[in-house]
Order: C-alpha cells, then sequence, then structure tokens
C-alpha cells in the first residue's frame, strides 16, 4: 500500500510527505517465507520554501523500516533515518545548489546482511553476524547546472 500527499501551504511554501508498506512473502504456508532484504516500511516528508525569487530550500527526512535479513524473519536490520537539506540559486540558464546530506551525522546502516564469515582465529565454519554498509557521514555537495 502506498499513501502521498502535497499540500501548498502558500505561494512559496509547500509540504510533501509518502509512505509505502509492503508484506513481502514467498508462500503463504511455509514460516520460513520471508523475502530477505525486504523492506516493510519506507516515509519520507519535506518541506520546501522559495524565499525569493530565484532562491529555493529543502529539509528532507527519510525513514526505512526494519529490512529482513533472513527466511524466518528472527534477523532484521535496524531502521535507518536521514536528513537531507537544500538551497539552490537559478538564474534562465543556469543553476546552482549547494545540498548537505545526512544532516544530523547519523550512523545508521545504509544496507545490511546476516551472513557466516571467519576471521582469524575463528572456526572453520565461520560465524554468523550481521554485516553492513555504514551510511555516508555527513556531506555537503555543490553543483552547478546549464539549463536549456
Amino acid at each position: 500500500m502506498e499513501l502521498s500527499a502535497y499540500y501548498w501551504l502558500s505561494d512559496t511554501l509547500s509540504l510533501d510527505a509518502e509512505a509505502s508498506f509492503t508484506y513481502s512473502r514467498l508462500d503463504i504456508s511455509n514460516n520460513n517465507n520471508r523475502i530477505e532484504g525486504a523492506v516493510p516500511v519506507v516515509a519520507s516528508a519535506g518541506i520546501s520554501w522559495q524565499f525569493a525569487q530565484q532562491w529555493q530550500s529543502s529539509l528532507r527526512l527519510r525513514h526505512i523500516g526494519k529490512r529482513m535479513l533472513s527466511d524466518d524473519g528472527s534477523k532484521r536490520s535496524e531502521p535507518l533515518t536521514v536528513v537531507n537539506g537544500l538551497v539552490s540559486y537559478q538564474q534562465t540558464h543556469w543553476k546552482a545548489e549547494l545540498e548537505l546530506l545526512n544532516l544530523f551525522d547519523s550512523n545508521d546502516h545504509d544496507i545490511d546482511y546476516y551472513y557466516s564469515s571467519r576471521l582469524a582465529g575463528e572456526p572453520t565454519e565461520g560465524v554468523e553476524d550481521n554485516h553492513f554498509h555504514p551510511i555516508e557521514p555527513r556531506t555537503v555537495r555543490l553543483s552547478m547546472s546549464f539549463l536549456f
């Protein structure tokens, strides 16, 4: 199920929100029927403000719920929540944008996997554990665009 909403509060201010909910299963007659990597909840919300003729800003929040890491549902990732900001300036034929990604410097996991791995000194069969890639740290990005 997906829900979305967009609200104009004024000529210069707007809000938007989206949410998606899934119930992913391979076979309803089997207990080990979860789809590894399936995301049950994804939600985002944002506010945009055009504070001058050529200037615009926005703030966006994105949330990804606990993902399934095993087919029996016993292993799940932690949720991911990140906030990004943007300020842009636009002329007729060009645009400059300054983005601040991961505004609050979250250390949530961008992606998680659950599998067996082995380090030196560990058993030959390995150790099952959560392996992850952390979200990128707070980052500033400047971009220039030619418009035609």
